[in-house]
């Protein structure tokens, strides 16, 4: 399969539902989908339809393409992990964070080292993420859809997993105070246990005007800062400023990067990177996390 060589579908429940682009024809129906036996499947629904619909790829033997999250709920990933492994599929949740140069050049300044503390801040407006739709009727705002911060915002369980190393355990408070029409938590304060003797705490909100994505990684002798915004990491020692590199990219340069490393392991038929089991972990914790409390409820 080259990249030049290749036919877009998309598959949508309701015909007309959204303009697609120039190039793809919609189907609607699953026999469509049989006839036209694709090679890839990229899952890119609401997150509660996802490993329902991956499922039913899964078994026809198609590659699989997942958005993250991978689900809302541990309900059916077992049994999608079991299928992918028996057909030899490359499955991949997609996790576009881990191809930011700034992200990268971190975890390559990290190697060797070890991260006592780290701590991750995230925020946004939420009405301002996705331009001429309404935020109350997204899924994001529902909580039943797989909406929510922590779960819209798993980018950050993630690449702090991937920076730091497995997270064995999350503790901490979410909930919702600021006035955003919404059926689900607007913020999270998070406090991660990793495995072996680092500790973390992420803060997200979607009711902040000031975007931001941060890591700060203290480390004896240094602290390194990754300003996702700002594309910058900088290294202090002995409380000063000791170097600073700038990495500009393009806003789609992430994306573009995960799908080329994606197909790639599609046309080697390389199912060694497969990411499902990472991320059953990760949602498992998470899970676990909201199922035992944590959940803050204010009073107005």
């Amino acid at each position: 399969m080259e990249d030049t060589d290749h036919e877009l579908y998309a598959f949508r429940t309701m015909k007309g539902q959204l303009k697609g682009p120039t190039g793809i024809t919609e189907v609607t129906r699953m026999a469509q989908v049989d006839k036209i036996c694709p090679d890839i499947a990229f899952i890119t629904n609401p997150t509660f339809l996802h490993v329902k619909t991956a499922l039913l790829c899964a078994k026809k033997g198609i590659h699989l393409f997942i958005e993250k999250p991978l689900s809302h709920s541990m309900n059916g990933v077992d049994e999608l992990i079991s299928i992918t492994r028996k057909k030899r599929l490359v499955a991949y949740v997609g996790f576009n964070l881990r191809f930011h140069p700034v992200l990268k050049e971190m975890r390559k300044a990290l190697r060797g080292k070890t991260v006592v503390y780290s701590h991750t801040t995230v925020t946004s407006y939420l009405p301002n993420w996705r331009k001429g739709q309404d935020y109350r009727k997204s899924y994001s705002a529902d909580a039943r859809k797989g909406g929510g911060i922590m779960l819209d915002l798993f980018h950050e369980l993630d690449y702090n997993q991937w920076l730091f190393g497995d997270i064995r355990n999350i503790g901490g408070r979410y909930g919702k105070v600021s006035g955003l029409e919404i059926d689900a938590e607007d913020h999270a304060d998070l406090l991660l246990e990793f495995k072996g003797s680092t500790i973390g705490t992420i803060h997200m909100n979607w009711y902040s005007h000031h975007e931001q994505r941060k890591v700060v990684a203290y480390c004896p002798g240094r602290t390194y800062h990754a300003d996702l915004v700002g594309n910058t990491l900088s290294t202090y020692l002995d409380g000063r400023l000791e170097g600073e590199v700038q990495l500009p990219i393009q806003k789609d340069y992430t994306y573009r990067a995960q799908l080329k490393s994606f197909l790639g392991l599609v046309r080697r038929k390389d199912t060694r990177s497969n990411n499902l089991v990472g991320s059953r972990q990760l949602l498992e914790a998470l899970m676990r996390f909201k199922s035992v409390g944590g959940k803050m409820k204010v009073k107005r």
